[in-house]
Formats: C-alpha cells, structure tokens, sequence
C-alpha cells in the first residue's frame, strides 16, 4: 500500500477526491460542517496529534465512535492489523519540495520551496485487531454529564456571566462573558454549524 501518493493519480486529483467524499457525506444528510459537541476532535493514535483543517472534517464525518486513526503501518507497529475488506478513509498534507534552478543569464542556481500536495489512506480502530491501546473513556450518561458540569460550574470561585442560546461556545475576556448553547442545540443531531477554522483542536 502506497504511504504517499501525487496530487494527481489514476484515482482522480486530491481536490476531486475530497470534493467526492463531502458530496458523499451530503447526499447521506450529513452535513460535514455540523459539529458534534459530544465527540473528541480526530487524532492519530500512535503520535497523539490531532488533524488539523480539511483533515478534521473527512475524519469527524466517518461514522465512527472512536477518534483514534492509524495508517496501516501504524497498525502493524501497535501490535495489530486492519481487518481485511476495510475501506479507508483520506488524509491531506502538504510537503515542501526543494528544486533547483539555474538562472539562464547569470548561470546562478538558485533553490526554492514548492509546496506539493499529498494524501494518503487512515483507518479507524475500529476497523483493527488486536491493537495495543487504551480503551476510550465513553461520555456518562446526559443527565449525569450535566450535574457534574453543573457542580463545577457552581464551586468556581468567580464565575464569568453565562449567556445560554448562544449559536457556538464562546469566551469574552473583556467583559468576562461566557456564550453556550442551549442543551438542546448541543445534541448531536442538532449541532451547530460551525466553519472549518472554528473548530476546537
């Protein structure tokens, strides 16, 4: 299995390849945009790096309950394997590629830096065997979850101002206000969409 592959292959573009996949998404009514406030943000399991950018949202619309991505290499490492027939998913990178080239007057080479966009295949834990990792801490209960957020919540000794209905979460220091969605808005099903730079990573 190929670790790095071109922008362009015999499947398609990088770009045409992403398109694809978040038409897909849509056309199964899942919006790739919609948070879900309950899940943790993608991360490779063998580095402990979250995805960053476009790569937050081919991830997070997968399916899967898991965060934890690995390439199959990873896997291997880990002490584990891909189950066969599992389909992966695509992340996106940019490597910066060193060229030389010669001036035709002066005959001075110069090197510069192009940024050259590559891809490659991730699988969910999900989809493997036998890995050498922790289990996920599940969320508790929603009733359970919001007692405990709330007990927090009251013993802060200066608690900001909280302003429930807000459209996102969000933090103003100068005025030391809190803005939150209502519980309602903040279920998975009716997630609030957010842009690709919003996210918390």
């Amino acid at each position: 299995m190929a670790a790095h592959l071109s922008a362009t292959s015999r499947d398609g573009s990088v770009y045409e390849r992403v398109a694809a996949r978040m038409i897909e998404a849509l056309s199964r009514g899942v919006a790739p945009w919609r948070k879900p406030w309950t899940d943790p943000a993608p991360r490779n399991a063998a580095t402990e790096r979250p995805y960053r950018g476009i790569n937050l949202l081919l991830l997070s619309m997968s399916g899967y309950r898991d965060h934890r991505w690995l390439t199959f290499r990873q896997a291997l490492d880990l002490g584990g394997a891909v189950r066969k027939g599992e389909k992966s998913s695509l992340v996106v990178f940019w490597k910066l590629w060193d060229r030389e080239t010669e001036d035709e007057a002066s005959g001075e080479v110069r090197r510069r830096e192009i940024p050259v966009l590559r891809h490659h295949p991730v699988f969910n834990v999900e989809q493997c065997d036998r890995l050498d990792l922790p289990a996920v801490d599940r969320l508790l209960p929603a009733g359970e979850r919001h007692c405990a957020a709330e007990t927090v919540v009251a013993s802060m000794p200066d608690l900001p101002a909280i302003r429930f209905g807000a459209d996102r979460a969000w933090y103003r220091p100068p005025s030391d206000l809190v803005g939150t969605p209502t519980r309602r808005r903040s279920s998975p099903t009716r997630a609030t969409p957010r842009s690709t730079t919003s996210w918390p990573i």
